[in-house]
């Protein structure tokens, strides 16, 4: 996929492909603006486009972003650390930490630096999630009676997690952000799908039997973000 720097935006991401009828904005898990365009759209007319549209995209980058600055907490167990270097600025996951080494001359709230930073946080919080909520999901499933086909990881920006007709569960990865109860409710609230494949009463009273505090849970999942 090609991929441009804007000077207000940073990083853009282009995927055209003949199923695209139109130009279309949009911004990625990652926190990049994305466009999505005919197969044969010229490059100049995708740049206008986006440069056009800076102010509504500008917007939707706030909503979508988390920067991330010195001795940033990563998940469970990895740390952000930020040292000087006369060298090039460069970002290196090396377990447990996201080794940040920044030119004296650039700004780690630099659009580069930030996508590095994040590119980095996924591994991490991928790293967490394959450890840990495989054998969380095996346990509450156990613990109540429930069966699930199988479990995959995702990176949406919109959901913390789902479940499909087949069983399958989906995780957000972004999950192993928040705190220990609350990765239990959407756990709990996903494997009651594999029973309802809705929210209908039935459906909150089986949470309600798992999860005596779902409410409180519910209410506080609110003022958190599965955007990295």
């Amino acid at each position: 996929m090609p991929d441009f720097h804007d000077q207000v935006l940073g990083k853009v991401i282009v995927s055209r492909g003949r199923s695209s009828k139109y130009v279309r904005l949009g911004v990625t898990p990652a926190g990049d603006i994305k466009v999505s365009a005919p197969l044969f759209t010229p490059m100049y007319f995708i740049k206008n486009f986006v440069k056009k549209s800076r102010n509504e995209l500008g917007q939707m980058v706030k909503q979508y972003r988390t920067n991330y600055t010195a001795d940033s907490q990563i998940g469970k167990s990895h740390q952000l650390v930020i040292s000087d270097t006369d060298d090039t600025s460069k970002v290196t996951y090396k377990k447990p930490n996201i080794l940040v080494n920044i030119n004296h001359s650039d700004d780690i709230l630099d659009d580069d630096i930030q996508s590095d930073i994040r590119q980095s946080v996924i591994k991490a919080l991928r790293t967490e999630s394959k450890a840990y909520l495989p054998r969380r999901v095996e346990h509450i499933a156990r613990t109540y009676g429930f069966q699930y086909e199988r479990l995959r990881f995702s990176h949406a920006k919109s959901r913390w997690g789902s479940c499909s007709s087949d069983g399958t569960i989906s995780l957000n990865i972004a999950l192993m952000k928040l705190p220990f109860e609350l990765i239990d409710y959407v756990i709990i609230h996903e494997l009651v799908h594999t029973r309802y494949l809705n929210h209908s009463a039935d459906f909150w009273e089986l949470v309600h039997n798992c999860d005596a505090h779902y409410k409180t849970h519910r209410k506080t999942l609110k003022n958190y973000s599965p955007h990295i």
